[in-house]
């Protein structure tokens, strides 16, 4: 026993040297850094307090140990600095993962910019215990790429005037301005020229990826029509498909499609795709470039019948500088710039860019745009409609962005408002009457999912109605956080429009928004009896003919409209095109006659009742079903003919 004893106490003591050792080498580690390290711990009430304070983090904060460890930061930095880092340790644990911010701070009396990480840790039960923080200091860093920065572009703005005056009176030379030329000298010209005009490109695309990752992109929003779009770009690359023998088709769509942005820019990215298709098409075959609607979506499509994008390439095809075949786009020219830059403009017009390849058959590039309608809205509808709109709040950093989804949500009956931090949006909660909120993911000062958990903590944000937007939405998804917050829904961009108004429509109506009902009747006696019966849940506006109908459907928003078919003026089935047509979203109808009306005829209308055959309160509560909120996003029901009470 005494010699077992021996051996337990010789192995406790070994084991103990061992923990010495390896406490003493990470001790050293952590003490030896040339990174400022910190180990906060996270208090039961939620507090901080810093735990560890190595020497890096005493040179550059100027704070010895002694003055920091057992301190919360803002007993040890002060009230305005240590507010902003506890804000930033609160962050890195509702992100649940390590987090990495860039912040400017002054060390050592000189500014400097500093990388900061933030990994949490978590107990057993899932609570955040500590969080290890280090802050790296990347000035000379960021100093590098801001030179890079200046050379590259001041180069190339350099390069630009020179090259501007070369390839302009090469052109001239070629167009015989000078004389006629010899058939070697116009060959040589034509060399020249061309590979002038591709060097351009190059410096046109070096500057466009410069200003995109400086942020510095700046773009013109106005309304522009899709058709014009295709025709200018297809038009300017008429005479590179002819030197290719390549034929540019322009396929007949819907027209009159409009979207928000800048036309420059949206140009750029339907030439880049264009001139792609062209320049890997084989002589002889044809380019279609088409558009079309979806809903809110415009769709523009370009598709080639060129080899494919090759299957090992294609996770790479939107990558900067990215080539499928070196000799070959050698042999057909080409900066692997042109991708990158048309996803750019298409993500910051709110918007998504995809493409379908099957190698040996070519490939179709897809871009999908928001849709813009110009608002037909008289001064006296939208006067007599404003106490009615919802005011949504549109938490998106990129400011193009924002200013087409609020443009969006203004179309389709609601006030917009722009919020570009997760501070701002907070802030626009705390002052102003908000009903709904759109947000994105990614944020500058946190993320979507944090600032939905800080939404529903306050009073004005508990139940308000929040729908997730984001170019990648299964980022969120995956999220354990997500579980709980009542996301109404998850909206990849671009927006369907009509489906996101539809469901904040039906989301907020338990909370004071109340439906607006259009009745076309001719009998007025009947209209102020439907009209008394559904006042207590719906606003009615009673007309008598289809110009009436017509005029206040154009003038202001209605949820529902029932319908006589037997009109004065008119048949009231010629409504129903135009409801289901209707923009920003399609307007359902309630057909409500003296007259039994075929199957066929009701097709567009959700609900068709025969005023002989049911009563005043069968008609009440179709109107309640088709203008409650319903238990789920599914599709409405099919007609139902002469309902019975």
């Amino acid at each position: 026993l005494g010699r077992a004893l021996a051996v337990s106490a010789a192995a406790i003591q070994d084991r103990e040297r061992r923990l010495a050792a390896t406490e003493a080498l990470f001790r050293g580690f952590f003490d030896h850094s040339p990174d400022a390290q910190a180990v906060v711990a996270v208090e039961p009430d939620g507090a901080f307090r810093i735990e560890t304070w190595n020497a890096a983090a005493a040179s550059l904060s100027g704070i010895p140990a002694s003055q920091a460890v057992g301190r919360s930061p803002r007993e040890t930095f002060g009230e305005a600095r240590g507010e902003a880092i506890e804000r930033d340790l609160r962050r890195a644990i509702a992100l649940g993962r390590v987090s990495i911010v860039e912040r400017e701070v002054t060390s050592s009396g000189a500014p400097g910019v500093f990388e900061m990480v933030q990994a949490p840790q978590f107990a057993a039960d899932g609570t955040v215990q500590r969080i290890f923080v280090s802050a790296r200091d990347i000035s000379e860093r960021k100093r590098v790429e801001r030179l890079k920065n200046e050379f590259v572009s001041t180069v190339s703005h350099e390069l630009r005037t020179p090259l501007t005056s070369i390839a302009g009176s090469l052109g001239l030379l070629a167009g015989g301005a000078a004389g006629t030329l010899g058939d070697k000298a116009r060959h040589l010209v034509a060399i020249a020229h061309s590979n002038s005009l591709r060097l351009v490109r190059l410096i046109n695309d070096i500057l466009d990826i410069e200003k995109i990752e400086a942020g510095r992109m700046t773009f013109e929003v106005r309304t522009v029509l899709v058709r014009e779009l295709i025709e200018q770009a297809v038009g300017g690359l008429s005479g590179y498909a002819e030197d290719l023998g390549v034929r540019v088709e322009v396929a007949e769509g819907a027209r009159g499609l409009m979207v928000r942005g800048d036309p420059d820019r949206l140009t750029q990215v339907v030439t880049n795709l264009v001139g792609n298709a062209i320049k890997f098409s084989p002589r002889g075959e044809t380019v279609t470039v088409a558009s079309a609607a979806e809903g809110d979506i415009v769709m523009i499509a370009v598709r080639d019948r060129g080899p494919g994008v090759p299957e090992a390439f294609q996770p790479r095809l939107f990558s900067k500088f990215a080539q499928a075949d070196g000799s070959d786009t050698r042999r057909l020219g080409g900066t692997g710039l042109g991708l990158a830059i048309a996803r750019e403009i298409v993500e910051r017009h709110a918007g998504a860019i995809s493409f379908r390849s099957t190698p040996g058959e070519g490939s179709e590039f897809e871009v999908r745009l928001p849709r813009h309608a110009e608002p037909e809205t008289s001064a006296a509808g939208r006067a007599a409609e404003s106490f009615l709109r919802p005011t949504v709040l549109v938490c998106e950093d990129d400011p193009l962005v924002a200013t087409i989804l609020v443009e969006q949500m203004r179309d389709a009956g609601f006030d917009g408002l722009a919020a570009g931090t997760v501070r701002a949006a907070l802030e626009a909660l705390r002052t102003q009457k908000v009903d709904a909120a759109l947000v994105d993911l990614r944020l500058p000062d946190g993320d979507g999912l944090g600032l939905i958990q800080e939404v529903r903590a306050t009073p004005a944000g508990a139940r308000i109605p929040v729908v997730v937007v984001s170019a990648d939405v299964s980022f969120g998804q995956r999220d354990a956080r997500a579980v709980g917050l009542d996301i109404a829904a998850w909206l990849q961009k671009p927006i369907d429009m009509r489906r996101l108004s539809g469901l904040l429509r039906r989301r907020l109506r338990p909370y004071g928004l109340r439906p607006r009902i259009l009745h076309v009747e001719d009998d007025g006696d009947l209209a102020k009896v439907v009209s008394a019966a559904l006042s207590s849940m719906a606003d009615v506006v009673s007309v008598a003919g289809l110009s009436d109908a017509r005029r206040e459907l154009a003038g202001g928003r209605f949820d529902l409209v029932i319908i006589d078919v037997a009109l004065e003026d008119g048949s009231g089935l010629d409504l129903l095109p135009e409801l289901s047509a209707a923009h920003p979203h399609r307007i359902p109808a309630l057909l409500f006659s003296a007259q039994d009306i075929e199957p066929a005829c009701a097709a567009d209308a959700e609900v068709a009742i025969t005023k002989s055959r049911s009563s005043l309160l069968a008609l009440v509560e179709e109107v309640r079903r088709l203008t409650g909120p319903p238990a789920s996003d599914a599709a409405p029901p099919r007609v139902r003919m002469g309902a019975e009470p």
